[in-house]
């Protein structure tokens, strides 16, 4: 019905907080579809044995202290992606500096980093809120390679009118 490019340099994955996690952690698992990856705020902190968690975990993922040594911690995911030599998909995080999760936020971006990844980083005063994502989600489209005319119909290239 619509035409989008199912090529993987076209496709994008994105989310905030808990879709912030859910968008690395899929973006990974997944990246022969997802070329970039964008995560804003995100609540990666989960998998921090030494981290304050928010209750529910455990609905979520099952028993947590299992699930962090599954392919659910985006750590996990990254080293397979590595072992199996996948493609690697570039990222984009975000946190604001008075979010309390800018610390785990930042201790997977130096993994990746560790890991050989390619992480545009930024952060800025803000917490976890929407004037934050607001700011950032307009740093993010100008991160994401939009401009180019090879790329599949998205947002970036869409045409409407006479125009």
């Amino acid at each position: 019905m619509f035409p989008l490019s199912d090529k993987r340099e076209d496709t994008y994955i994105a989310g905030l907080s808990m879709g912030g996690y859910g968008a690395l952690r899929n973006g990974i698992v997944y990246s022969e579809t997802f070329s970039h990856i964008a995560g804003l705020s995100s609540a990666v902190h989960l998998f921090d044995k030494d981290a304050q968690h928010i209750g529910g975990e455990n609905t979520i993922f099952g028993d947590i202290d299992k699930a962090v040594l599954t392919n659910v911690n985006p750590k996990v995911a990254f080293d397979e992606l590595i072992a199996e030599k996948c493609k690697m998909p570039k990222f984009y995080m975000s946190c604001g500096t008075e979010d309390d999760l800018i610390t785990a936020g930042k201790d997977l971006r130096d993994y990746l980093i560790s890991k050989g990844a390619d992480v545009t980083w930024d952060e800025e005063k803000g917490g976890h809120d929407w004037d934050f994502w607001g700011s950032q989600i307009k740093k993010v489209l100008e991160w994401l390679p939009l401009d180019n005319d090879i790329n599949g119909l998205g947002s970036g290239n869409v045409k409407i009118g006479d125009d």
